[in-house]
C-alpha cells in the first residue's frame, strides 16, 4: 500500500464554500450572525472526509427560526456544539432544538451528536443565543445530502 503524503494544501485556513453556502442556504437576510471559519472538502485534498466549522455569534433577526432542511447522508456525521464559557465549558450559552429521526431534542450543553448514515436529521431551530459558540460538522464521506423532498 502506498504511504499517503502530506502537503501544504492539507492545512486549511479558509472557508472556500462561503459563496456557495450563502447562495444555497440563505434566503433574504441570513437570520444568524455567524462567521464561517473552515471547510474541508473533496476538491481540497482529493477524496477527503468532509468537515466544516462556524462561529455562531447571535441572531440577526429576533424570534425562533429554522435553518436547513431535513436530510440524510450516505456517511456517518458528527455535529459539534461547543460553548465559550471559560468558567463552565459544558454550558453552550444557547438553546437549540434539533430533530433527529423524527424526534426533537433540546441542546443547551456543549456536545457532540453522532448521526449514523441514512438517519434523517434537522431542522435545527435556534431558540436563543446568549453567548457565542462553535458549530462544527464532520463526516466520513464527501459533502452531499439528500433532502426529504428529493
Amino acid at each position: 500500500m502506498k504511504k499517503p503524503k502530506f502537503s501544504e494544501k492539507n492545512i486549511i485556513t479558509t472557508f472556500e464554500r462561503l459563496k456557495e453556502f450563502q447562495e444555497e442556504e440563505v434566503v433574504g437576510e441570513y437570520p444568524i450572525d455567524l462567521t464561517s471559519l473552515l471547510w474541508l472538502k473533496d476538491e481540497v485534498t482529493g477524496g477527503a472526509m468532509y468537515s466544516e466549522c462556524h462561529w455562531i455569534w447571535g441572531k440577526r433577526i429576533p424570534g425562533i427560526f429554522t435553518e436547513w432542511k431535513s436530510h440524510s447522508h450516505d456517511f456517518d456525521e458528527v455535529l459539534c456544539f461547543i460553548g465559550s464559557n471559560k468558567d463552565d465549558p459544558t454550558d453552550l450559552g444557547a438553546e437549540l432544538e434539533i430533530t433527529i429521526d423524527g424526534k426533537q431534542y433540546t441542546i443547551n450543553k456543549t456536545c457532540m451528536i453522532y448521526i449514523p448514515r441514512g438517519v434523517s436529521h434537522l431542522p435545527l431551530k435556534y431558540i436563543r443565543i446568549d453567548r457565542p459558540f462553535i458549530f462544527a460538522t464532520h463526516g466520513n464521506g464527501q459533502y452531499q445530502y439528500q433532502t426529504e423532498e428529493d
